[in-house]
């Protein structure tokens, strides 16, 4: 391995290496020159998904850093506190990882402080019933947040998205009777060798990296019988739809998203892509220009959410209750102001756009750990330096008028509104794709 890293160093082979440890353990290891600092995220590849909404993923994740078979709480926060300098855990639908940035010199011994988190969590009843409380806030929250139920709607409604993905928190009921023995059973089952990925982007060499993981933690870890997790293939659902929530607040938030292509394609996703860098960057005036025209006071935004085979452009919107149809017709104006094509200098613009973009991209090696090990998974993350490799050749005029085109003559709408509005005055479904349509159908 270490004549790969020399033909690393001399250009000859990618940056990036997959190595398999003969337990089974995968470690991604990227190349960093632009630092003397690593960046890791390391844990197992399963999530709340698998737990039956019990939430038990989540709070096993919350307990990686009470305490130790070697170590008290206590001890543990000294022993990050002066040899780590940003740490932390998360669970998703299907992974639970934990991740810290410290420069190289430092590296292994934050890691051994990790590892033993990892490795040895004994999860003290005392400090169990403290964070189940703990959790038990984050769940009330969540149902309460906005937003997150906002998006949560339109993932049902855009997506065949099973309900199992969303239930990362757990119920409250099934979470609080989580035992210490539940969670010593759950890290038997699935912090396993086979089931444990790395995701390394550092100064130091390959060579280096693949022994301290496997020092610090795959020799540590046991073979086992991977979890049957099947990754949801998340296709479009076949006809528009909109969706509401009533809640009681002061605005409103609504999502509406159209669909474009999933990250497996991911050249076309590129140029649907474009949309988005052209309205954030040249046309943000016509946003002003309609919201003061129409009296319309909100916040809005881009963005785009991909999976394997399919994806969604979304317009992010918060607005007055009483002015929700309002911003569909001011999307129709949108649509046909985009109807009018581009020019060069525009294209030109969004061309320093991506650059400066992707300047800023690379220079941290923590998104890289997470494009690394996402896209290892397959979960559909869209990788950002495979879309900024389109750069040079695919920002062209043709191109973005062909992204404009996709969304103007949209095929399906799905439309997620959560706030305080009687469901009688929205538009319906059919009336939103008549609007929305009206003004580029000329």
């Amino acid at each position: 391995m270490c004549v790969i890293l020399l033909k690393i160093l001399r250009g000859n082979v990618p940056m990036r290496i997959v190595h398999k440890y003969k337990n089974g353990a995968i470690l991604i290891y990227e190349k960093n020159k632009l630092s003397k600092a690593t960046a890791i995220r390391f844990g197992i590849n399963r999530g709340g998904a698998l737990d039956n909404n019990t939430g038990r993923s989540h709070l096993l994740e919350h307990m990686l850093f009470k305490g130790t078979s070697t170590k008290t709480k206590e001890q543990l926060d000294e022993d990050i506190r002066l040899n780590i300098s940003s740490i932390n855990a998360s669970t998703s639908s299907n992974s639970l990882v934990m991740r810290f940035y410290e420069s190289s010199k430092q590296f292994e011994k934050a890691l051994q402080i990790c590892a033993d988190c990892f490795l040895n969590s004994n999860f003290p009843a005392d400090e169990l019933e403290k964070e189940k409380q703990v959790v038990l806030q984050e769940i009330i929250r969540s149902k309460d947040d906005q937003n997150r139920i906002a998006y949560f709607n339109l993932w049902k409604t855009a997506y065949n998205y099973p309900q199992t993905k969303s239930q990362t928190l757990g119920d409250e009921n099934k979470m609080l009777k989580i035992s210490q023995k539940s969670l010593i059973d759950y890290k038997t089952d699935n912090f396993i060798s086979n089931n444990f990925y790395a995701s390394v982007v550092s100064s130091l060499p390959f060579c280096t990296i693949k022994r301290i993981i496997k020092k610090q933690l795959v020799d540590k870890l046991t073979l086992g019988n991977k979890p049957n997790f099947n990754e949801y293939e998340l296709t479009i659902n076949a006809e528009s739809a909109r969706v509401i929530e009533k809640m009681d607040r002061n605005k409103v938030k609504l999502l509406i998203a159209f669909p474009t292509t999933g990250f497996k394609n991911l050249k076309e996703n590129f140029v649907s892509g474009l949309l988005l860098k052209y309205l954030n960057v040249i046309k943000s005036p016509m946003w002003n220009y309609f919201r003061e025209k129409n009296q319309l006071v909100y916040a809005i935004s881009m963005g785009r959410s991909t999976y394997n085979n399919d994806g969604l452009i979304m317009f992010n919107i918060e607005t007055d209750p009483a002015k929700v149809n309002k911003c569909f017709d001011v999307l129709s104006e949108l649509f046909a102001e985009l109807q009018k094509g581009v020019d060069q200098k525009e294209v030109d613009r969004i061309r320093r756009n991506f650059k400066e973009g992707k300047d800023r991209y690379v220079g941290h090696p923590t998104d890289f750990c997470i494009d690394n090990m996402y896209e290892l998974w397959g979960h559909g993350r869209l990788l950002k330096r495979k879309e900024f490799k389109f750069e040079k050749h695919a920002i062209t005029q043709q191109n973005l008028q062909k992204s404009i085109d996709e969304i103007i003559n949209f095929k399906k709408v799905f439309v997620s509104i959560v706030g305080n509005v009687d469901p009688k005055k929205i538009y319906s479904i059919k009336k939103i794709e008549q609007v929305l349509k009206s003004k580029t159908s000329n």
